[in-house]
């Protein structure tokens, strides 16, 4: 199973990207036959240690929204995401999570991160324009870069490539 976890305010306008993103992403998986567990959490909290930990997760994906850089464009960014000590403070990371998870299982589920830039952390529910045009821009190449991602045949053991041209496409829709 793939566990799909989107943090962030919705409320926060482009913070919220990272929820329509994991929807479009969900609606791929599962029209690929792909069992999803999604969580929509504000924030990463230690007790989700325990949905990363669960015996039938085989891969973890995690989608937010930060500030884009102006000066350079703003790009997706697809990483993946190993297990860090998490310090104490307010604010915890997947890394820190993993780290927590691993409390719980002997062997950590793949674990990926995908951030969406944003521009306009104001009050509001409404994506600003570039965000949108970003993601609307991206909906026929996910379908592609995930066609093959995660493998359906439940291996974890093998780490999923992303193909670079994808990757740079992805960066792209958001210029």
């Amino acid at each position: 199973m793939l566990l799909l976890i989107a943090h962030g305010n919705p409320m926060r306008r482009d913070e919220g990207a990272g929820h329509v993103l994991a929807d479009r992403l969900e609606k791929t998986w599962r029209e690929r036959g792909i069992a999803v567990r999604r969580l929509d959490v504000l924030q990463l909290t230690p007790e989700l240690a325990l949905d990363v930990a669960a015996p039938a997760v085989g891969w973890v994906v995690f989608v937010d929204a930060q500030p884009g850089r102006p000066d350079r464009g703003p790009a997706l960014i697809m990483q993946m995401v190993r297990a860090a000590p998490a310090p104490f403070a307010e604010h915890l990371t997947p890394a820190g999570l993993l780290a927590y998870a691993a409390q719980y299982t002997a062997t950590l589920p793949q674990t990926w991160s995908i951030t969406v830039p944003g521009v306009d952390f104001d009050f509001g529910a409404d994506l600003s324009e570039n965000v949108r045009r970003g993601l609307n821009g991206i909906q026929g190449l996910l379908k592609t870069m995930l066609a093959d991602w995660p493998p359906t045949a439940g291996d974890a053991s093998s780490p999923p490539a992303h193909p670079p041209a994808a990757t740079s496409a992805l960066t792209g829709a958001f210029s």
